[in-house]
Protein backbone atom coordinates (compact mmCIF):
# COMPACT_ATOMS: atom_id res chain seq x y z
CA UNK A 1 0.00 0.00 0.00
CA UNK A 2 2.58 2.52 0.83
CA UNK A 3 4.20 1.68 -2.24
CA UNK A 4 1.39 2.14 -4.54
CA UNK A 5 0.61 5.59 -2.30
CA UNK A 6 4.20 6.92 -3.10
CA UNK A 7 4.18 5.85 -6.95
CA UNK A 8 1.04 7.94 -7.03
CA UNK A 9 2.39 10.73 -5.27
CA UNK A 10 5.55 10.34 -7.56
CA UNK A 11 3.30 11.09 -10.40
CA UNK A 12 1.66 13.49 -9.33
CA UNK A 13 4.76 15.39 -9.09
CA UNK A 14 6.06 14.98 -12.58
CA UNK A 15 3.05 15.85 -13.66
CA UNK A 16 2.96 19.30 -11.51
CA UNK A 17 6.21 19.95 -13.23
CA UNK A 18 5.23 19.24 -16.60
CA UNK A 19 2.46 22.13 -15.97
CA UNK A 20 4.59 24.34 -14.05
CA UNK A 21 7.31 24.18 -17.16
CA UNK A 22 4.27 24.67 -20.38
CA UNK A 23 3.10 27.66 -18.47
CA UNK A 24 6.27 28.70 -18.09
CA UNK A 25 7.15 28.53 -21.73
CA UNK A 26 3.96 30.36 -22.37
CA UNK A 27 4.64 33.24 -20.42
CA UNK A 28 8.07 33.25 -22.19
CA UNK A 29 6.20 32.78 -25.69
CA UNK A 30 3.99 36.06 -24.75
CA UNK A 31 7.13 38.09 -23.33
CA UNK A 32 8.65 37.11 -26.78
CA UNK A 33 5.58 38.09 -29.13
CA UNK A 34 5.23 41.52 -27.38
CA UNK A 35 8.98 42.08 -28.02
CA UNK A 36 8.65 41.19 -31.23
CA UNK A 37 5.50 43.76 -31.41
CA UNK A 38 7.61 46.80 -29.59
CA UNK A 39 10.42 46.30 -31.89
CA UNK A 40 7.82 46.07 -34.53
CA UNK A 41 6.11 49.12 -33.42
CA UNK A 42 9.41 50.87 -33.06
CA UNK A 43 10.45 50.15 -36.81
CA UNK A 44 6.80 51.01 -38.29
CA UNK A 45 7.97 55.00 -36.84
CA UNK A 46 11.29 55.40 -37.44
CA UNK A 47 10.67 53.80 -41.43
CA UNK A 48 13.34 56.01 -43.23
CA UNK A 49 10.70 56.52 -46.30
CA UNK A 50 8.75 58.33 -43.35
CA UNK A 51 11.48 60.45 -42.47
CA UNK A 52 12.13 61.82 -46.09
CA UNK A 53 12.50 65.35 -46.24
CA UNK A 54 11.42 66.21 -42.36
CA UNK A 55 13.65 67.93 -39.93
CA UNK A 56 13.57 69.00 -36.56
CA UNK A 57 15.36 71.38 -34.23
CA UNK A 58 15.96 70.14 -31.12
CA UNK A 59 16.16 72.46 -28.39
CA UNK A 60 19.39 74.90 -28.03
CA UNK A 61 22.78 73.61 -25.61
CA UNK A 62 23.22 76.92 -24.24
CA UNK A 63 26.59 77.03 -21.39
CA UNK A 64 27.01 80.12 -19.77
CA UNK A 65 30.20 80.52 -17.56
CA UNK A 66 30.31 76.66 -18.40
CA UNK A 67 26.75 76.21 -16.88
CA UNK A 68 24.31 75.09 -19.21
CA UNK A 69 21.17 77.56 -19.03
CA UNK A 70 17.57 76.67 -18.04
CA UNK A 71 15.15 75.00 -19.82
CA UNK A 72 13.03 78.34 -20.88
CA UNK A 73 16.43 79.56 -22.67
CA UNK A 74 16.45 76.52 -24.50
CA UNK A 75 13.53 76.38 -26.09
CA UNK A 76 13.69 80.20 -26.71
CA UNK A 77 16.58 79.49 -28.74
CA UNK A 78 14.64 76.83 -30.89
CA UNK A 79 11.46 79.35 -31.16
CA UNK A 80 13.72 81.60 -32.94
CA UNK A 81 15.16 79.30 -35.17
CA UNK A 82 11.59 78.14 -36.20
CA UNK A 83 10.47 81.06 -36.98
CA UNK A 84 13.28 81.90 -38.87
CA UNK A 85 12.50 79.41 -40.85
CA UNK A 86 9.30 80.14 -41.64
CA UNK A 87 8.35 80.26 -45.78
CA UNK A 88 12.41 79.16 -46.31
CA UNK A 89 12.65 75.61 -45.59
CA UNK A 90 11.47 75.00 -49.61
CA UNK A 91 10.18 71.33 -49.89
CA UNK A 92 11.18 70.09 -46.64
CA UNK A 93 9.01 69.74 -43.79
CA UNK A 94 10.01 71.83 -40.29
CA UNK A 95 8.82 69.60 -37.49
CA UNK A 96 6.54 71.78 -34.75
CA UNK A 97 8.47 72.28 -32.15
CA UNK A 98 5.44 71.41 -29.61
CA UNK A 99 5.57 67.89 -31.15
CA UNK A 100 9.55 67.55 -31.04
CA UNK A 101 9.86 68.58 -27.60
CA UNK A 102 6.76 65.94 -26.46
CA UNK A 103 8.58 63.47 -27.94
CA UNK A 104 11.62 64.09 -26.49
CA UNK A 105 10.07 64.27 -22.56
CA UNK A 106 8.14 60.97 -23.89
CA UNK A 107 11.65 59.23 -25.08
CA UNK A 108 12.70 60.44 -21.62
CA UNK A 109 15.30 63.27 -22.98
CA UNK A 110 16.63 65.86 -20.22
CA UNK A 111 19.29 68.73 -20.72
CA UNK A 112 21.02 66.82 -17.94
CA UNK A 113 20.70 62.97 -20.37
CA UNK A 114 21.45 65.04 -23.56
CA UNK A 115 24.90 64.16 -24.95
CA UNK A 116 23.75 60.12 -24.04
CA UNK A 117 21.97 60.25 -27.25
CA UNK A 118 23.42 60.59 -31.08
CA UNK A 119 22.13 62.49 -33.83
CA UNK A 120 20.54 59.12 -35.56
CA UNK A 121 18.83 58.25 -32.01
CA UNK A 122 17.38 61.51 -31.81
CA UNK A 123 16.33 61.53 -36.28
CA UNK A 124 14.49 58.03 -35.23
CA UNK A 125 12.61 59.56 -31.96
CA UNK A 126 11.29 62.24 -34.00
CA UNK A 127 10.62 60.72 -37.41
CA UNK A 128 12.60 62.61 -39.54
CA UNK A 129 15.65 62.78 -41.49
CA UNK A 130 17.48 65.67 -40.39
CA UNK A 131 18.16 66.80 -36.95
CA UNK A 132 19.20 70.90 -36.21
CA UNK A 133 22.07 70.87 -33.26
CA UNK A 134 22.56 74.43 -31.83
CA UNK A 135 25.49 74.94 -29.21
CA UNK A 136 25.96 78.69 -28.32
CA UNK A 137 29.10 78.75 -25.29
CA UNK A 138 28.44 82.53 -23.69
CA UNK A 139 31.38 83.86 -21.25
CA UNK A 140 30.56 86.75 -18.98
CA UNK A 141 33.43 89.23 -18.48
CA UNK A 142 33.13 92.40 -16.37
CA UNK A 143 34.30 95.44 -18.39
CA UNK A 144 35.49 98.89 -17.01
CA UNK A 145 33.54 101.54 -18.22
CA UNK A 146 35.69 104.66 -18.65
CA UNK A 147 32.63 106.90 -19.33
CA UNK A 148 31.53 106.44 -15.72
CA UNK A 149 34.66 107.41 -13.77
CA UNK A 150 33.56 110.01 -11.26
CA UNK A 151 34.90 112.27 -8.27
CA UNK A 152 33.67 111.46 -4.94
CA UNK A 153 35.25 113.15 -1.94
CA UNK A 154 37.99 113.15 -3.99
CA UNK A 155 38.81 109.39 -4.86
CA UNK A 156 38.11 107.97 -8.22
CA UNK A 157 35.94 105.53 -8.81
CA UNK A 158 35.18 103.31 -11.96
CA UNK A 159 32.23 100.88 -12.84
CA UNK A 160 32.16 98.07 -14.84
CA UNK A 161 29.05 96.72 -17.22
CA UNK A 162 29.41 93.00 -17.53
CA UNK A 163 29.54 91.97 -21.19
CA UNK A 164 29.90 88.45 -23.24
CA UNK A 165 31.72 86.70 -25.22
CA UNK A 166 30.17 84.06 -27.21
CA UNK A 167 30.45 81.12 -29.94
CA UNK A 168 27.76 79.60 -31.59
CA UNK A 169 27.97 76.03 -33.23
CA UNK A 170 25.39 74.65 -35.46
CA UNK A 171 25.61 71.46 -37.09
CA UNK A 172 23.14 69.65 -39.00
CA UNK A 173 23.31 65.61 -39.17
CA UNK A 174 20.79 62.48 -41.06
CA UNK A 175 19.36 60.09 -39.53
CA UNK A 176 22.42 57.98 -40.95
CA UNK A 177 24.64 60.04 -38.96
CA UNK A 178 26.19 62.18 -41.90
CA UNK A 179 26.76 65.92 -41.23
CA UNK A 180 25.12 67.75 -43.74
CA UNK A 181 26.58 71.41 -42.35
CA UNK A 182 28.37 72.22 -39.33
CA UNK A 183 29.82 75.54 -38.69
CA UNK A 184 31.04 77.79 -35.76
CA UNK A 185 30.60 81.76 -35.92
CA UNK A 186 32.03 83.94 -33.22
CA UNK A 187 31.38 87.80 -33.08
CA UNK A 188 34.33 89.79 -33.71
CA UNK A 189 32.85 92.28 -30.65
CA UNK A 190 31.78 92.24 -26.50
CA UNK A 191 27.90 91.23 -26.32
CA UNK A 192 25.98 93.31 -24.62
CA UNK A 193 23.27 90.87 -23.42
CA UNK A 194 23.92 86.85 -22.92
CA UNK A 195 21.09 86.95 -25.78
CA UNK A 196 22.82 88.64 -28.23
CA UNK A 197 24.84 85.42 -29.33
CA UNK A 198 21.48 84.34 -31.32
CA UNK A 199 22.44 86.97 -33.78
CA UNK A 200 25.59 84.42 -34.88
CA UNK A 201 23.00 81.24 -35.06
CA UNK A 202 20.64 83.51 -37.20
CA UNK A 203 23.49 84.10 -39.32
CA UNK A 204 24.66 80.22 -39.62
CA UNK A 205 20.97 78.58 -40.32
CA UNK A 206 20.53 81.30 -43.16
CA UNK A 207 23.45 79.83 -44.74
CA UNK A 208 22.72 76.55 -43.97
CA UNK A 209 21.31 73.75 -46.98
CA UNK A 210 17.82 73.81 -44.90
CA UNK A 211 17.35 77.71 -45.86
CA UNK A 212 15.73 77.69 -48.95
Amino acid sequence: MRKLMGFLLMILFFNTQIIGARHFSFANNDKLHGAIYVGQVLNDTTNPAERKNKFAILPFRILIDKIVAADEEAVKGQTSSSELFKDHTGTLELQDISLTNAKLFKAGVTQVNFKGYTSKEFCEILGVEYVVQVLAEITSKNVANTNSTSTNNGNTRTTFTKSYNAKAQVSIINDKGDVVYNETRKPFFLLKESGSYFASVAYLLKRSPMYK
